[in-house]
């Protein structure tokens, strides 16, 4: 790309978090889907892109009507892959809405990728 860089998935970045007044840089890097530092459950919207996605699709496609939720023997990306599946099955709101909201907004506005 002439005139800049191009982000690759596996790039390190400071990332903006939203404050009352505006945004300020993290202190903390990040790394698109390494899977690593994650959070669980999220409670920002920069906890998800933390998740490894090939995990998030594991559990989204392992959700069932009347299974368990996994627990912490699972990673964070498939808890959150079938919490997801749960929610595209059952409609029934989970109280993921504002932070699942806000990062299909942000990942829109980063990267175009959802997941």
């Amino acid at each position: 790309m002439a005139g800049g860089t191009r982000v690759k998935a596996d790039m390190p970045f400071k990332i903006l978090k939203p404050t009352k007044s505006g945004f300020k840089i993290a202190d903390d890097f990040f790394r698109f889907g390494s899977g690593a530092m994650t959070t669980f459950p999220p409670t920002e919207w920069w906890h998800i892109f933390e998740y490894d996605d090939d995990e998030i699709v594991a559990g989204y496609r392992d959700y069932r009507p009347g299974d368990p939720e996994p627990g912490a023997n699972h990673s964070d990306g498939y808890r959150w892959g079938w919490i997801n599946g749960r929610k595209d099955t059952t409609h029934a709101p989970d109280g993921y809405e504002p932070v699942r909201y806000a990062y299909i907004r942000n990942a829109r506005l980063l990267d175009g990728r959802v997941h």
